[in-house]
């Protein structure tokens, strides 16, 4: 089950460095005005032989548009990354303990409450690492690396970082 392994990657993680190589892609970023215009959107522009993944990572804003443009969405979404605070948003479900720690059946919940909506793979990620959880049922957790303090200049743009590096992944066709 994917909280048993989701428990059990959060005792014991690993980090493989990997070095791909030289790669260039192409990324079209869609405002997201409305569900509707969205929906059109993807509607468009995607067929059932495209190649080129659909992908929403989401912005942190302090709003309740999160349901109403996100998850109307995700039935055009090959890809949708989300950090705690996003995924609380979005499914309603806090992914914490009152101590601070991660509740993986929570963080199981609330990709299974996404994964409903259509979209292929959920990746949730938080300072301790990330799941990876697909539509058929897979689940892959990566722990984050530690680093001294003295490496990290601050965690702006960690989560855009993060989606890159998965994105650039997908396209060298590494396994999740």
């Amino acid at each position: 089950s994917w909280t048993l392994a989701a428990e059990n990657a959060l005792r014991k993680s690993s980090f493989r460095p990997m070095c791909p190589r030289d790669t260039r892609a192409q990324v079209t970023v869609v405002p997201m005005f409305a569900p509707m215009m969205m929906g059109t959107a993807f509607g468009t522009v995607r067929r059932p032989d495209d190649t080129n993944p659909t992908t929403i990572d989401v912005v942190s804003e302090d709003t309740d548009r999160y349901r109403s443009i996100v998850l109307t969405t995700l039935r055009w979404v090959d890809y949708l990354f989300a950090n705690e605070f996003e995924t609380e948003k979005l499914t309603g479900l806090r992914v914490r303990g009152p101590r601070g720690r991660l509740l993986p059946g929570r963080i199981c919940a609330a990709a299974a409450r996404l994964l409903r909506g259509g979209v292929r793979r959920v990746v949730l990620h938080f300072g301790e690492g990330a799941g990876a959880f697909g539509a058929d049922g897979s689940f892959v957790w990566q722990g984050s690396v530690r680093l001294p303090r003295s490496e990290i200049a601050g965690s702006t743009g960690a989560g855009d970082a993060f989606a890159a590096g998965f994105l650039l992944g997908v396209h060298e066709e590494l396994p999740v």
